[in-house]
């Protein structure tokens, strides 16, 4: 049979591509059996989420697996690991300048920034290092152990890295930069703040069905940004009580890191189901695993009629991500540096800049994102599988945000309210994160999201070794003459982000691929399951193939 349908269906999973509606094809029973086998993969992942919810259905809140008790649990991880990033810098800047202070206890200000610009570079990059060579190992042990468990680790670890870094910062250990770097990357063998999502995100999709994941990870975002402003808020009263210091406050996060990690072991349940789990090791068994494995998942095979438009899909995302990443995350250790220089300010100024910021992209994700999204969702509808329409449209209004916000500060460095206004701009931004990450699951196998997530976490790592430290360098280099000067390598990744989200395209026929989907999940719920194999492709090819009959009649 001999048609225009073929790529009519199949620009579902080709939003990159403009088909033409005239160019003929073939419908081949391969297609359909492809689609058997992803339906069959999401329909044993919807049991396996049914099972759990009805094991721990009578538990009380902190023994049932949820979402909100997902916020809760990242919420207390988040304010350990805020708690310390300004207290942190205040304490390297005053450990560097009395080492270089003179007689008279001065010390110049450009040699103290140049010198803690190359401490936290160097610190970056070994972290970075230790975070790509674990995380994919973390991704693939969530996949094995489960969630919790791997919660449980990395807190500890973090516990231990956050000590030891405390300690060598403090009067009782003498100045040592190469101890400073390494004590200050070791928490960074937990695999860093994106090996926290990955697992947080692996998570939510144990327990949540498809079509509710972009809410969900926007409420988790949300909680993390709302935290991480408080928690540098937090900072910052402590060191202002009468008995406060840069000290206590660090001293108060390990509290909160070790509180995570205890709770992990000894109350929380969970989500994954047990056969997931063992499928997970059978597969790493046979199959062998490498830090880098996790990224196969990512590099989709062909489609079984040749298609490699799902592979360009997730490369695209991938590229949009990490561009993002480089100009919301990369960008912040040297524009706080930044900050101290240009305008004075301190650990309190410091910490009332993060909180502002983070908890504005709270606010978007928490009250703005979920109204929008319901609004958009019921207009241009929803698809499971392939990226559709409102993701492209979050996507690109955030990263347009972004590159407005970028550009205002590199023009106006001099005004500090335009700090305000670049922290205001940043907020719409929070949505491209969860948008892309919940977009790209959409594509990975249902057994191995895990390995997904920990996928993404290795190459976000690999970008964090590069950008905050090259930013770094270059911000030591220039801020003696022209401190914004930095400013314009995030803006031209803003720029760059923009224009390769207009490439990303929305399927054309997606209501017609989705009415296929739902009439063979229908047929599949009163009858596949009693029929043997072979009657099961059998039947399926017929209703795909009437379904696509009545939606594109021959001509």
């Amino acid at each position: 049979m001999t048609q225009t349908i073929q790529d009519e269906v199949s620009s579902e999973n080709s939003p990159l591509i403009n088909k033409s509606k005239g160019q003929p094809v073939v419908l081949e029973t391969e297609s359909v059996c492809d689609t058997m086998s992803d339906d069959n993969d999401e329909l044993e992942a919807k049991r396996w989420r049914e099972e759990v919810r009805q094991s721990h259905q009578h538990h009380g809140f902190l023994r049932r697996p949820s979402v909100g008790l997902l916020c809760f649990l990242l919420a207390i991880v988040s304010i350990g690991d805020m708690l310390c990033i300004t207290p942190s810098i205040s304490l390297t800047m005053k450990k560097v300048c009395d080492w270089n202070s003179t007689k008279d206890r001065s010390c110049d200000p450009v040699e103290v920034q140049e010198s803690v610009s190359s401490i936290l570079s160097s610190n970056m990059i070994l972290g970075s290092l230790f975070g790509i060579s674990v995380t994919g190992a973390w991704g693939q042990l969530s996949d094995r152990v489960g969630r919790i468990k791997v919660f449980a680790y990395a807190s500890f670890i973090r516990f231990i890295g956050t000590g030891l870094y405390l300690f060598t910062l403090s009067s009782w250990c003498p100045y040592s930069p190469p101890a400073m770097v390494i004590t200050g990357s070791l928490s960074y063998l937990s695999g860093g703040a994106f090996s926290l999502l990955a697992n947080s995100y692996s998570y939510i999709s144990d327990i949540t069905e498809p079509e509710e994941r972009t809410q969900a990870m926007g409420s988790v975002m949300s909680v993390t940004y709302a935290t991480m402003g408080i928690g540098p808020m937090i900072s910052s009263i402590l060191v202002e009580l009468p008995f406060g210091s840069d000290a206590l406050t660090i001293l108060i996060s390990l509290v909160f890191l070790l509180l995570a990690s205890c709770l992990c072991l000894t109350v929380l349940q969970e989500p994954r189901h047990e056969q997931a789990r063992r499928n997970s090791s059978h597969s790493l068994s046979t199959s062998g695993s490498s830090p880098l494995t996790p990224l196969k998942q990512l590099w989709l095979p062909r489609t079984k009629t040749g298609s490699i438009d799902p592979r360009c899909t997730i490369i695209l995302l991938l590229l949009l991500d990490v561009l993002y990443l480089c100009v919301a995350a990369g960008s912040v250790p040297a524009f706080l540096l930044f900050l101290s220089y240009r305008y004075g300010w301190r650990s309190r100024q410091l910490g009332y800049y993060l909180s502002s910021t983070n908890l504005g992209k709270a606010a978007v994700l928490l009250i703005l994102a979920p109204r929008a999204l319901q609004l958009l969702r019921s207009r241009y509808g929803t698809l499971s599988r392939t990226t559709d329409r409102v993701d492209v449209l979050f996507i690109r209004f955030s990263l347009s945000a972004l590159l407005i916000g970028s550009l205002l500060m590199f023009w106006h460095s001099q005004d500090s309210r335009m700090v305000c206004v670049y922290a205001f701009l940043q907020a719409p931004g929070a949505l491209c994160s969860p948008t892309i990450q919940s977009a790209i699951i959409k594509y990975c196998p249902k057994s191995a999201t895990g390995q997904c997530f920990g996928g993404i976490a290795l190459i976000r790592s690999a970008v964090m070794l590069v950008f905050p430290a090259l930013l770094l360098r270059v911000y030591g280099y220039s801020v003696s003459t022209r401190p914004e000067l930095f400013i314009l390598i995030p803006l031209s990744c803003a720029f760059l982000a923009v224009m390769f989200s207009l490439v990303l395209r929305e399927p054309k026929v997606s209501s017609q691929a989705e009415g296929i989907q739902e009439q063979l999940e229908l047929h599949r719920r009163s009858s596949w399951r009693s029929l043997a194999p072979d009657e099961r492709a059998r039947q399926d090819a017929m209703i795909q193939t009437e379904s696509l009959e009545e939606n594109y009649p021959q001509t």
